[in-house]
């Protein structure tokens, strides 16, 4: 039996924009945080510190101003360390407006990957919307 192996070595080249400086600057907005813990929190909670944590992220995510823009502050939705099971999160991330000097942040907490959202994340008409540090993944049979 004879077996043939071939390999082949790709050269990446980009034909893309560069950017200068490479990353994007967000200025220092002033934030209202709203913490959520996936094990403890409670969605009754005030979610203003990491011991009032709500549980979903859709109760946070519902807390933020709908279909207005932002004023004189942000809002940082905190993630502490966990997996954010599908019916944590919100149907449709949508019409949350956020400006340069108030933005709206999701972010886990704890640093890259310590937070694991397990779902799609349908997002809709929003502004000056970051997504920081977490995982959003997809469950096998699921898409994913």
């Amino acid at each position: 039996m004879m077996v043939l192996c071939f390999c082949v070595a790709l050269a990446r080249s980009s034909h893309g924009q560069a950017f200068d400086p490479p990353r994007y600057d967000m200025g220092a907005p002033v934030f209202t945080n709203l913490w959520v813990n996936p094990v403890s929190g409670n969605d009754a909670a005030s979610g203003y510190s990491s011991n009032q944590a709500l549980r979903t992220v859709a109760e946070a995510w519902g807390r933020i101003p709908s279909g207005q823009t932002l004023g004189s502050h942000g809002y940082r939705i905190l993630l502490l360390p966990g997996d954010y099971p599908e019916s944590a999160l919100p149907a449709y991330w949508e019409a949350r407006y956020g400006t340069y000097a108030a933005p709206v942040v999701v972010q886990a907490v704890a640093g890259p990957g310590t937070a694991r959202l397990h779902g799609y994340l349908n997002i809709y008409d929003c502004r000056y919307l970051y997504l920081l540090d977490f995982d959003a993944v997809t469950d096998p049979g699921y898409g994913g």
